[in-house]
């Protein structure tokens, strides 16, 4: 054997150690640094979209809440405001007096009912009312109510001839009991607010 000659084997050892030695001192690291900087920026880029997911979300929302509030205002004036059912009852119970005096009748009495839920809006308030007047005048008091800018609903309707009354005026015109349910609603809350 000669000192000077290294054995190819040894040679491969050799290199094969230097190998290993390279692979666990440089390029194993720099594999496991390169790993945890994908595994970062894949978090990060998750949470951007995330928040663009929730950006849009919001100002879907945000347009939403603007178009319910442009709905509440458009249909506001159709209900009856009122902070409980008793105001909105009065307020209803004053406007269907009013109506009728413009029209020449005359309340007798009246019956309030109790309020009754209607889903999705609020709660339905109710007026029953007997009034006294000529037949025209109380058809055109109908005819205005169901026109009139407010939702309301006439449940009842009942027209008879007034008792003890006489059947016809000094001027042909007959006068006439009218009997009439009507409902008004009321917002949940009674509020008129997005």
């Amino acid at each position: 054997m000669r000192g000077d000659a290294v054995s190819p084997v040894v040679r491969w050892g050799v290199l094969l150690i230097a190998l290993i030695i390279l692979w666990f001192a440089m390029v194993e690291p720099f594999l496991v640094w390169r790993s945890e900087r994908f595994d970062a920026l894949s978090n990060r880029i998750s949470k951007v979209e995330r928040m663009v997911a929730m950006q849009q979300v919001a100002e879907t929302w945000i347009n939403a809440e603007q178009d319910f509030g442009e709905a509440i205002k458009a249909v506001g004036p159709l209900f009856i405001d009122g902070d409980s059912y008793a105001v909105a009852q009065s307020k209803l119970t004053a406007l269907v007096r009013k109506q009728a005096a413009s029209f020449h009748m005359t309340v007798k009495s009246q019956h309030l009912r109790d309020s009754e839920p209607v889903a999705g809006l609020g709660e339905a308030i109710g007026v029953d009312l007997n009034m006294q007047g000529k037949l025209t005048d109380a058809l055109a008091l109908v005819d205005a109510l169901v026109r009139f800018p407010r939702l309301l609903t006439i449940d009842s309707l009942y027209i008879a001839p007034a008792p003890g009354a006489g059947t016809v005026s000094s001027r042909g015109e007959t006068t006439v009991l009218l009997m009439l349910g009507i409902r008004g609603y009321r917002l949940q809350g009674g509020q008129l607010q997005p």
